[in-house]
């Protein structure tokens, strides 16, 4: 193996590690801001644990818990409905905030802190809601194959579809 070769390699592996470390710093982000905050966290733990033994540890209950709390937003009608309207609202507020709109008149505050942050922040509020949006759609995919009998989800109890004659039935497929 020659010194090029060596050179890329550790180029490619400070690149990795890099991915991993700003997916790890998005995921906290996420956690506290708008947005998803599981999924870049899983995405940057699962490149690290190629480097660090701590990321491997903390790989597996951090994806079951992103899995948890994905299905849980969408186990029931209820939930569900609530989690739509959640994306809407968020993607009604990043239009909102790329339009920038004059500052309103009940606004109590100077108008420097009417929607701060321009249509960059609009524009990751609409981001997070295509996202989120995305991420809905993959869950409730997930949890319907998991009650017809199909792949389970991880670190969810999800139970199978009773049937019209009350007994749990398998996809009549």
């Amino acid at each position: 193996m020659g010194v090029r070769d060596r050179l890329a390699g550790e180029v490619w592996h400070t690149i990795r590690k890099t991915v991993g470390w700003l997916l790890v710093a998005a995921g906290i982000a996420g956690l506290v801001l708008p947005g998803p905050g599981l999924l870049p966290l899983v995405a940057g733990l699962a490149v690290l644990a190629r480097h660090y033994r701590w990321a491997q540890r903390l790989l597996t209950p951090v994806r079951h818990a992103a899995w948890r709390a994905a299905a849980e937003g969408v186990l029931s009608p209820w939930r569900l409905t609530g989690s739509l309207l959640s994306t809407c609202a968020m993607a009604t507020l990043g239009v909102v905030w790329v339009l920038q709109p004059p500052v309103a008149g009940w606004w109590p505050l100077p108008a420097s802190w009417w929607l701060p942050g321009g249509w960059l922040v609009g524009a990751g509020l609409l981001l997070s809601a295509a996202f989120a949006l995305a991420l809905l759609a993959y869950s409730w995919h997930a949890v319907q194959l998991a009650r017809r009998g199909g792949p389970p989800v991880p670190g969810v109890r999800i139970e199978p579809e009773v049937g019209p004659a009350g007994h749990r039935d398998r996809d009549p497929g």
